[in-house]
Formats: C-alpha cells, structure tokens, sequence
C-alpha cells in the first residue's frame, strides 16, 4: 500500500489508502525498501507511513 501511494502511475491517495483494510504496521526493513524502489529517502516513507495509519520502528524519528 506504501509503495502504491507513492507510485506515480498509481491512483492510490493517502486518503483513499488510509481506508484500505492492508494498512497494518510495517517493518524497518520494509521502509527501507519502499524508499529504495522509488528513489526517496527513509524519512520520506516514514512520514507518509505515519500519515497513513501505519505504525512503525522508525516513528518519532523524524519528528
């Protein structure tokens, strides 16, 4: 769901994710990933995690 929303060619919004039943907590790793895959930086995902519901390790850390 992270990576939707942050896919271009995607039609996925934060609003509409933030409804989606997938959203669960994600791992550190996970973030790492997305932020990998899509060329952004771990804080980048880790916000939009946060916005959409997610819990994560890396909460907080980005104030």
């Amino acid at each position: 769901m992270l990576a939707e929303t942050l896919d271009p060619a995607s039609a996925t919004t934060v609003e509409s994710a933030r409804q989606d039943s997938r959203i669960g907590p994600i791992s550190l790793p996970a973030l790492a990933s997305v932020a990998m895959r899509h060329k952004t930086t771990l804080r980048e995902v880790a916000l939009l995690a946060t916005q959409l519901g997610m819990r994560h390790e890396a909460d907080g850390w980005f104030g």
